[in-house]
C-alpha cells in the first residue's frame, strides 16, 4: 500500500495552526463522513475534505534552521503533536493497514517528513521522510520482488539515490 499518510492519522495533520485551531471542525467533518472509520474510499474523501478545508495558511519558505525550529515550536501545543506523530507513525501505519488493508505486507507513506521503518504487527511501514530541513528525504524501489530504501544524496549540484539502508523480500 502506497499513500501520502494524511489519512493515518484522526486530523491528518494535527501539528498544523489550522487544525490546532478548529479542532470542532474535524469532529464535524467526521460526524459528516460516517463510513470513514470502515470504508477506505470514504476515508481518502474525509482525508481530502480536511486537508482543502483546513489547509495551512503560511508556509515558510527561505528559512534557516533556527526559523524553522521556532515555527515549529510556537505554539507549544505544535512541537508536542510533531513529536508525538514523529513517535507513532510506525502504529498509526499498522492501525490503517489493520483497518483497511488487513492483507497488506507494507505501507509506504510520506505526509510527516520524518524518514525512517519500522516493523510493526507484521508489516513493514516506510516513510520517505521530506526534502525539508532538518529532515532528509529517503528513495524506495520495488522491484523483483525486493524492496529497498535509501537516502537520497541531495546537493545544490545533484539530486539521486543514495546508500541502500534496508531490503526486504515480498
Amino acid at each position: 500500500m502506497i499513500t501520502h499518510g494524511d489519512a493515518l492519522l484522526f486530523d491528518g495533520s494535527p501539528w498544523k495552526r489550522e487544525i490546532l485551531i478548529h479542532e470542532e471542525r474535524v469532529l464535524e467533518m467526521w460526524k459528516e463522513h460516517p463510513e470513514a472509520d470502515k470504508d477506505i474510499e470514504e476515508r481518502l474523501r474525509l482525508a481530502r475534505k480536511i486537508s482543502r478545508e483546513l489547509r495551512s495558511i503560511d508556509h515558510p519558505t527561505g528559512c534557516n534552521f533556527a526559523q524553522r525550529a521556532w515555527d515549529a515550536v510556537v505554539p507549544p501545543k505544535r512541537a508536542i503533536k510533531i513529536i508525538e506523530s514523529w513517535f507513532s507513525q510506525g502504529k498509526a501505519g499498522a492501525e490503517f493497514c489493520d483497518r483497511y488493508f488487513p492483507n497488506s505486507e507494507m505501507l509506504i507513506i510520506g505526509h510527516f517528513h520524518r524518514a525512517g521503518s519500522w516493523e510493526r504487527n507484521g508489516r513493514c511501514i516506510i516513510n520517505t521522510g521530506s526534502f525539508m530541513e532538518p529532515g532528509r528525504a529517503d528513495w524506495v524501489e520495488w522491484s523483483d520482488g525486493w524492496l529497498r530504501r535509501g537516502v537520497i544524496d541531495e546537493s545544490p549540484k545533484i539530486c539521486r539515490m543514495g546508500r541502500t539502508l534496508d531490503v526486504w523480500r515480498f
